[in-house]
């Protein structure tokens, strides 16, 4: 009946468990290289994303010499098993809490929970369009093959240097092979999630003070709830990366300045690897992460502590990006022949590069997309604005909701501020977040690119006048920070009939599938898509110009036009 080997909920959690944990050792050697201080604090948020950050750079190496199949894992599992091993006594301290504290093992249960709904919502059809045009098929090529030159001459978004879909290959293997696709983003989910469930049990106890942060990592978390209930979750696409290490970026360059804290080196050198990673997993990611990155640096130099290492920081930077840009601009050349795809800067007249112009063409098409949200004439200008504001008013949790929040409590937050000739240094924060706007609304003002950011927005006008407004108690602020922050989790629920969950259902594919045979120039058969095609040898449009670089070998790559593979 089932094709995973357990209970097919249970084997999504085996999967996750299995990976999550080689993600955190592998970002437990990350962050004793970044070296914080003795005395610095440093969570599972920061080593997980670590983690992912360095499994990035490793399958990008991989997949130059070999496809991302199981054997990777004779890399991955050694290395994640010594940064577990050098982690020893901080784990079996928290799993001893967990087990002798009543907080420890409430969390434990509070994270278990989620994670099993979240497997038993993984199950379902991958909905979004896109997961059948080239999501799955990307990752079906991954892990079939290594990088294939010209891939995108096959299908142009097979051309999109995701390093995004190399994570997503991880899972595609073993016994979970060919439903790895439902799995992907929900790990990146609890990545947050997971540790949100441990704050949520300490911002409970209103005797204690609690830093803002913690109220701000809460409620970006509550945003998440929405992709967990919504259509991305079991389909592989890359905004899901997008949106989870937006939150996180935000989390860590905003925090410390509305903690009242000094952002550290440690910190810094963390935030540019997670935006590094960020942006080559889905460069769309650059809308956060350049003006969160930049924030932070400015935040960094205002300390003597920061000023004394930056050498050190430069260096690691410098390490980490040579370490994770420039495999991903080889492999950008490799898929279409231009490492920066669909920009066609840098030309390097590879003899599999697709026709100039083509790059082009797609930009202006996606820049047009993420203003109508539709198809569009994108030869012509054309008035956007108030076609964009006609759709988004409706969104009540993407738009409507945080910008009426950010509007009432801004404006409240400005008049206490005035009376009371009061300058509030947590303020700061409304730069960064009020850059990256700037932004996100010049490139691409599509909100699946900002919606932690949108929501930090009004996140932020709560917390500034929360922190202006006279109280009679220490409590009351707590409990409004509190309640506030749990109505963003309410409204991930005010559709409840949406949300469908069931722990009997087997593993829902992708489709219905639509192709057909078809054959490119020299004669090869290949499936020709016509709506839904996850077969990795699946194209698109006129296949008839299109040839292999070595007759009937898939892995040789393609190129355009007669006699281009002599």
């Amino acid at each position: 009946m089932w094709s995973a080997p357990f209970v097919p909920w249970a084997s999504v959690l085996a999967g996750w468990a299995a990976v999550g944990a080689l993600l955190y050792g592998l970002g437990c050697l990350v962050t004793r290289w970044l070296g914080p201080d003795r005395d610095e604090p440093v969570g599972p948020l920061v080593r997980f994303w670590l983690g992912w950050a360095a499994a990035l750079g490793i399958l990008q190496l991989w997949h130059f010499a070999l496809p991302v199949d199981g054997r990777v894992y004779l890399v991955l599992a050694p290395l994640g098993a010594l940064g577990l091993f050098g982690h020893r006594a901080a784990l079996l301290e928290n799993a001893r809490r967990a087990v002798t504290t009543a907080r420890g093992a409430l969390g434990a249960a509070a994270v278990a929970v989620v994670a099993a709904c979240a497997a038993a919502l993984a199950l379902r059809r991958p909905c979004n369009p896109d997961s059948c045009l080239y999501h799955i098929a990307t990752i079906r090529w991954f892990e079939q093959q290594p990088i294939v030159p010209g891939l995108g001459h096959l299908h142009l978004r097979l051309a999109f240097n995701h390093a995004y879909y190399l994570y997503a290959s991880l899972f595609d293997t073993g016994p979970l092979r060919g439903h790895g696709e439902h799995l992907a983003n929900g790990l990146l989910l609890l990545g947050i999630l997971g540790p949100a469930c441990l704050v949520l049990l300490s911002l409970v106890d209103l005797r204690r003070s609690h830093a803002n942060s913690s109220y701000l990592a809460l409620a970006l978390a509550g945003v998440m709830v929405d992709l967990l209930f919504g259509c991305n979750l079991a389909s592989p696409t890359a905004d899901v990366a997008v949106a989870t290490t937006g939150a996180i970026l935000i989390l860590l360059a905003i925090g410390p300045t509305i903690d009242g804290v000094q952002l550290t080196p440690f910190r810094l050198r963390a935030i540019g690897v997670i935006a590094i990673a960020a942006v080559i997993a889905k460069p769309a990611a650059i809308i956060v992460a350049a003006p969160f990155a930049l924030y932070s640096a400015a935040e960094a130099l205002r300390g003597e502590t920061a000023r004394g290492t930056w050498r050190r920081t430069a260096s690691v930077l410098a390490i980490a990006a040579g370490a994770l840009v420039v495999p991903w601009l080889a492999r950008g050349a490799v898929l279409s022949g231009y490492p920066l795809f669909p920009s066609e800067i840098g030309d390097l007249r590879l003899p599999w590069r697709l026709a100039a112009g083509v790059g082009h063409r797609e930009l202006l098409y996606e820049r047009a997309f993420a203003r109508m949200r539709a198809d569009a004439d994108f030869t012509t200008d054309y008035p956007w604005v108030r076609h964009w504001l006609a759709l988004e008013w409706l969104e009540n949790r993407e738009f409507l909701i945080p910008a009426a929040t950010l509007l009432v409590a801004g404006s409240l937050a400005a008049v206490l501020a005035l009376r009371q000739r009061r300058q509030l240094p947590m303020a700061r924060s409304a730069t960064a977040v009020g850059s990256a706007l700037v932004v996100w609304w010049a490139l691409a003002p599509d909100p699946r690119f900002a919606i932690p950011m949108i929501w930090c927005a009004a996140s932020l006008a709560v917390l500034f006048a929360l922190e202006l407004a006279p109280w009679k108690t220490l409590s009351a602020p707590r409990a409004a920070r509190l309640l506030l922050v749990l109505a963003v989790y309410g409204g991930a629920f005010a559709e409840p009939w949406k949300i469908s969950l069931s722990f009997v259902e087997d593993f829902e594919p992708p489709g219905p599938e639509g192709a057909v045979e078809g054959r490119v120039g020299a004669g090869e058969r290949i499936r020709v898509s016509q709506g839904c095609c996850v077969d990795p040898t699946g194209g698109r449009g006129d296949l008839a110009k299109i040839y292999l670089r070595r007759p009937a070998d898939l892995s040789s790559g393609f190129c355009s036009g007669a006699g281009c593979n002599r």
